[in-house]
């Protein structure tokens, strides 16, 4: 009997193995327990995997690509002049997974698990599910990290308490909150972020190097735009010595950092290290804090606090995470391999056939806010990135009056903006600052209503969208992007709101040379309350397609679900306004007057 455990990631995968009911133990990939999740084409037309594809990449770029996962709601990727389908790409990293158990079972596996991200819907599971072995389970990951402190590290949570679940990987974050039940864990709320990872930490140390290194004779420039094999090479090895440096200084107070053209070795330590991530390990902690209050739990609530993800072993991020909530974290030696191994444990039951396997994970997620995960454009390693990326990219939405869309790695209040200035990358648009005040709720009379408890009466009713304002970042420019006028939302006194883009009109901008258009069709509903002065969203159902023009032809679209984010407003009898939480966007709508009325 031999069961199969992956977590399937976006930079790399890990998979553990548990045979005749011994404790599950990590496998190796080319002597390591953490493969590159990178797939290329080869030249007879194979798909190459992990270690192997990005040194492969580095001759032919074009033909790799470094993070499948991210192509999810894609159908194909264009690999050299080969369009590939997305499911092959996860297949075929699926595949090497399995071929590397059945090495070292000695049998047939009898059980196969794959983890994915808590918020993926139903379609996405589906491409995961069709690219691996029949039979397999799909789990969440926060939960299966939860499982592993609980089953393994020995950090027991009472049932009905929670906990959260601080997954800080190489280029993502994740903040969970779970509920301990009787037979395992619940989902309450998951918020990510797409650009705040390991890489976002190396990059601001190569910054660093890069301002402290003198160059007289010009090497920067061939790592920050390699031209040829040999200079992609170099700066791959770049990359490898900083991470390897950030690494050590986790166990050791300081290091050296070797520079290959300028042949220096670079003193590195602890002190400079925490300084320089401190803005992105600012930016998880927050994200952690704002899950909590969309889970509706007070931090005070807390058992426990679960570190999961290779990046999450920096000292400074327990530290930081003990300042913020009070509770110290649970900290083990290879929290990169939490997920995989939890996969294993609280779901040995085998699988049912597909339709089970579509359900599992589901089975164990409560119908509480979860934040929906934005689709997002493959970003491979970048040349020598000089400075740390600015910004906010959050994989959720906002659902209108709290509504809204996600498409790729940078949401934008009523919209998701996933814009392609070429054909082989996209634009990442960070999220504008929070103005320095943020509105309040103002209740003024309204038409009479009967509400719930915990309900404002001014919001019930039916409301049009005049006009709508929407700020993004494209390359070091701030954009603005004008309309979505006929957009529906109606809010009932039982806590229950519909959201219809099916009369809306296009948002539209003029910049970069192009006149761009984002259209949106589709109907979302769900239920909703008012926390702490905001709307929040929970039990949303339906999808949202959306189509992007750039000078009238088509430059992107897809469809995705809805996810939750609480959102200030203002309210009267006759006018709503809306704020994104990220002071990113401005809606307006008027109220629909009752029929007869």
């Amino acid at each position: 009997m031999a069961r199969l455990g992956i977590d399937f990631g976006t930079s790399t995968t890990v998979a553990v193995l548990a045979v005749d009911g011994r404790e599950p133990r990590p496998l190796l990939f080319d002597g390591s327990p953490l493969m590159p999740s990178a797939v290329c084409l080869d030249g007879d037309g194979a798909l190459v995997v992990g270690r192997d594809a990005v040194h492969l990449g580095m001759a032919s770029p074009g033909l790799l690509e470094p993070n499948p996962k991210r192509r999810v709601d894609e159908a194909t990727v264009l690999l050299g002049d080969a369009e590939v389908p997305v499911g092959r790409l996860f297949k075929a990293v699926l595949d090497r997974a399995v071929a590397a158990a059945d090495g070292m079972s000695g049998g047939p596996l009898t059980g196969v698990v794959v983890t994915c991200p808590a918020a993926w819907g139903e379609r996405r599971r589906r491409v995961l599910l069709d690219a691996a072995p029949a039979g397999t389970r799909l789990v969440a990951e926060p939960v299966a990290a939860a499982h592993y402190f609980a089953d393994v590290a020995g950090h027991r949570v009472p049932v009905g308490g929670t906990a959260l679940v601080y997954d800080f990987g190489a280029g993502t974050f994740d903040a969970s909150v779970v509920r301990r039940t009787d037979d395992g864990f619940e989902l309450l709320a998951t918020l990510g972020l797409d650009d705040a990872g390991g890489l976002d930490v190396d990059a601001a140390l190569l910054a660093h190097l890069r301002e402290t290194v003198p160059d007289p004779q010009g090497y920067w420039p061939r790592l920050t735009n390699p031209a040829d094999a040999l200079d992609r090479r170099v700066t791959q090895q770049v990359w490898d010595n900083v991470r390897t440096a950030k690494e050590m200084l986790s166990r050791l107070p300081s290091t050296l950092v070797h520079l290959p053209l300028f042949n220096v070795e670079v003193p590195l330590d602890r002190g400079t290290l925490e300084r320089l991530a401190a803005p992105v390990l600012q930016r998880t902690v927050g994200t952690s804090v704002e899950g909590l209050a969309v889970a509706g739990q007070p931090i005070s609530s807390l058992a426990a606090v679960f570190l999961a993800g290779g990046s999450s072993r920096m000292p400074a991020v327990a530290a930081a995470l003990e300042r913020a909530l009070g509770v110290a974290p649970v900290v083990v030696d290879q929290p990169e391999l939490a997920v995989a191994e939890g996969s294993l444990r609280g779901f040995d039951q085998p699988s049912a056939g597909p339709s089970a396997t579509a359900e599992a994970v589901t089975a164990r997620t409560a119908p509480a806010p979860v934040m929906a995960v934005q689709p997002a454009a493959a970003v491979p390693l970048p040349p020598l990135s000089v400075a740390p990326v600015q910004g906010s990219r959050r994989r959720l939405v906002v659902l209108a009056a709290v509504v809204g869309l996600a498409v790729l790695a940078g949401g934008g209040g009523a919209l998701a903006w996933s814009l392609r200035p070429d054909e082989r990358s996209a634009a990442l648009p960070a999220i504008l600052p929070t103005p320095s005040a943020s509105p309040s709720p103002s209740v003024s009379p309204s038409p009479a209503v009967s509400v719930a408890a915990g309900l404002d009466p001014c919001l019930v009713g039916r409301w049009r969208q005049t006009s709508s304002e929407v700020h993004i970042d494209y390359g070091s420019k701030r954009q603005q992007f004008s309309g979505g006028a006929g957009i529906l939302q109606e809010f009932d006194g039982e806590g229950h709101t519909v959201y219809d883009a099916n009369t809306s009109e296009p948002y539209r901008a003029t910049f970069d040379g192009a006149n761009w258009e984002e259209t949106f069709r589709g109907v979302a509903r769900g239920n909703y309350r008012i926390l702490d002065g905001a709307v929040v969203l929970s039990g949303l159902s339906g999808e949202i397609s959306w189509v992007i023009t750039r000078n009238g032809k088509r430059n992107n679209s897809g469809k995705g679900p809805l996810g939750v984010k609480p959102e200030r407003y203002l309210c009267d009898e006759r006018k709503l306004i809306q704020y994104g939480p990220d002071g990113d966007y401005t809606n307006e709508l008027e109220r629909v007057p009752p029929a007869g009325g």
